[in-house]
């Protein structure tokens, strides 16, 4: 049986901070699949933190949506109504 949890030390280069834990890697891949697309709404651009709030009830679920859209470019990438790709949890 194939293990998909594993421990691992993730490095954010953009908030610069390492962050321990299991990733279980085929819900990861299973956010990128099953999502819906929105606007950053007004108020929130610029704020990852409040869109996680928002849409997925808890600011430190930031580094998903940072994923499952692929930006790399910190909060530059949460530009005043851009459509991005939130995760079904």
């Amino acid at each position: 049986m194939a293990r998909t949890d594993y421990q691992f030390t993730l490095y954010n280069p953009i908030v610069e901070m390492e962050t321990k834990g299991f990733v279980d890697l085929e819900r990861m891949e299973t956010y990128k699949k099953n999502f819906y697309v929105t606007n950053i709404p007004i108020g929130m651009e610029y704020r990852p933190d409040l869109i996680a709030k928002q849409f997925l009830g808890d600011a430190k679920l930031a580094w998903l949506i940072y994923y499952i859209n692929n930006y790399t470019n910190g909060i530059k990438d949460f530009k005043p109504g851009r459509k991005i790709r939130i995760p079904n949890l």
